[in-house]
Formats: structure tokens, C-alpha cells, sequence
């Protein structure tokens, strides 16, 4: 269930590769503004990344470090498909002016491209570090795997319902044109797919060591290596703190024979 994220935003990503241009080309944006609207999001993503997960690292939230993140870019992905994909219908039935109606449904449509775009590239990192934060070592690699099978299959999928012509079936008769359909399957999947990997795998808040008392130090310890958990921070202390604790052990039964 952890996986059904990367299955939502293959499916999205499909998606948009198939329509992005045929919707470009429906608003009239100039082909001077084409590279423009691929080369923003790149570049949000190399300012932002950083310093976002750095606050993610550091989250306090009572729902864990990483799913209100999860949640919002999902939220983002959304919000971008709805504004590359139904943009010119809302500026259309809104906007009587041509020449406003052209601005309007550029902007919105670029806007749109490059919120989803930002949003699904970004959404990856926290996924990932959601498995990695709430697994135990046995089971990230399975996950991996999961996420790696769960991505070719939305992809698969997305790019199949793509290749279908909704304009003359009756389902696009009914929502409006084959954007409106693409939406509609796309919004469905997504939300499906996040409420799903958000509610699979409890996330325990971060808290400072500092703030609990020795007592509960040692109790939380010993559920998290009875059930088989790690908590953060676990990989270090395995690569590291194992070792001191052999290396002291080594030294107290020396000393003990001496």
C-alpha cells in the first residue's frame, strides 16, 4: 500500500506527457515560450529542494516528517492538473475579450505545467524518505523494489488511457473534451492512490532525546527493536554505535580478566 504513491504520480506524470503539448498548442502559446515552460520548474527544483528538505528533516508535526509534505505537494499536483488541463475551458466560459482570453489561458496553462511539474519532481524525496524513516532495515529493500514495479505500472497505464480518443465516446461527450476526461481519471487515481500510502504505516513525531526522560528513553528502545522499528536516525547508530558498544564491551571484559 506504502508504493500506491509512485503508481498516482507515474499515472500523473504519463499523463502529462501525452497532453502537455497537444494543450500547449490548443491556447496558442508562442513556440518562443515552449523551453520556458520546462526549463522553471528545474530550476524552482534546484532552489527549493534544499532547503525544504532540511525542514522536513527537522518537522515536529504530530503527524510525522514527512506525510504533511506528502500531503501538500499532492495537493500541488492537483491543483497543477486542473490548471493545465481545464484552464482554457474556465478562461473560455469566463473571459469574452480574444485577446484576454489568450493571455489568460497561456498564463493559467503555464502556470499549471510548471506547478505540476515542480510538485511531481519534488514529491519523490519524501516518499522515499518516508519508507526509509518508518521501516525496519529488512523491509527497505523489498519497498524499493515495490516503488520501482508500482512506477512502470501507473506509467503503463496512464500512457494506455492516453492513447485513447475520449472525444468520441460517450464519456467525453459528457465531461466536456478528452482534457476534462484525462483530469477526471488522473484526479481519481492520485487522490485514491495518496489516501492510501498516507494512512498505510504509522509515523512517529520527531522529538529531541533531551526532552524524554531516561525511563522512557529505554522503553521506547525496547518496543522499537521488539517490533522490529528503528527509529531516526537508526542507520548511523547501527554503523556507529554498534561498534562503540562492542569496542567498550571488548574493553570492560579486559579489564574484568585483568
Amino acid at each position: 500500500m506504502h508504493s500506491l504513491a509512485m503508481f498516482g504520480r507515474e499515472f500523473c506524470y504519463a499523463v502529462e506527457a501525452a497532453y502537455v503539448t497537444p494543450v500547449l498548442l490548443s491556447v496558442g502559446l508562442p513556440k518562443s515560450l515552449y523551453s520556458m515552460v520546462w526549463l522553471l520548474s528545474p530550476i524552482l527544483g534546484f532552489l527549493l529542494q534544499p532547503v525544504v528538505g532540511s525542514v522536513s528533516d527537522h518537522c515536529r508535526a504530530r503527524w510525522g516528517r514527512r506525510r504533511p509534505y506528502i500531503l501538500t505537494l499532492g495537493i500541488m499536483m492537483l491543483l497543477g492538473m486542473a490548471l493545465y488541463l481545464n484552464g482554457d475551458a474556465v478562461v473560455s466560459a469566463l473571459v469574452a475579450n480574444p485577446r484576454k482570453k489568450l493571455v489568460w489561458a497561456i498564463t493559467i496553462t503555464m502556470i499549471g505545467v510548471v506547478l505540476f511539474d515542480f510538485s511531481a519532481d519534488f514529491i519523490d524525496g519524501p516518499i522515499k524518505a518516508y519508507l526509509f524513516d518508518v521501516c525496519s532495515h529488512q523491509d527497505k529493500e523489498k519497498g524499493l523494489h515495490y516503488h520501482a514495479l508500482f512506477t512502470g505500472f501507473g506509467g503503463a497505464l496512464g500512457y494506455l488511457l492516453g492513447a485513447i480518443d475520449w472525444g468520441h465516446l460517450e464519456l467525453g461527450r459528457l465531461l466536456g473534451t478528452e482534457f476534462q476526461v484525462m483530469f477526471f481519471f488522473s484526479a481519481l487515481v492520485l487522490t485514491l492512490c495518496f489516501i492510501i500510502h498516507l494512512c498505510s504505516i504509522p509515523e512517529a513525531p520527531l522529538r529531541d532525546s533531551a526532552e524524554d526522560p531516561p525511563s522512557q528513553q529505554v522503553s521506547q528502545g525496547s518496543s522499537l527493536s521488539a517490533d522490529g522499528m528503528h527509529e531516526y536516525g537508526s542507520i548511523e547508530k547501527v554503523k556507529h554505535g554498534g561498534a562503540d558498544t562492542e569496542l567498550h564491551g571488548g574493553k570492560c571484559s579486559s579489564l574484568s580478566s585483568l
